[in-house]
């Protein structure tokens, strides 16, 4: 039951993070969006930190035997720092991923 509604919440985070890349990436980026972005970025980031490090479950729940009751937790928490880490806008305007130029 935990690792379903972890996948779920974090794949809704990266699809929240990577929508805001796609929409806000562009010529008329400023300070403002960028941070706005960075914010949701690092929430996401520090939610998936603490499971990693301090085995705490959405900030609150505590669960000491996380790491060896679920060890998938743990892999999809990692995978989800390292994509978190890619999901800033970028300053030009960024292509569809199935577009071939």
């Amino acid at each position: 039951m935990k690792e379903w509604m972890f996948s779920i919440i974090t794949s809704g985070g990266l699809s929240i993070a990577y929508y805001l890349r796609f929409r806000i990436s562009g010529e008329n980026l400023n300070y403002y969006k960028f941070y706005f972005c960075v914010a949701i970025n690092l929430f996401f980031f520090a939610l998936n930190y603490k499971i990693l490090k301090e085995q705490r479950f959405f900030f609150n729940w505590h669960f000491p035997t996380l790491r060896v009751e679920h060890p998938t937790i743990r892999w999809i928490a990692l995978a989800c720092l390292i994509l978190h880490c890619f999901a800033n806008p970028v300053s030009w305007k960024l292509k569809k991923w199935y577009s071939p130029w």
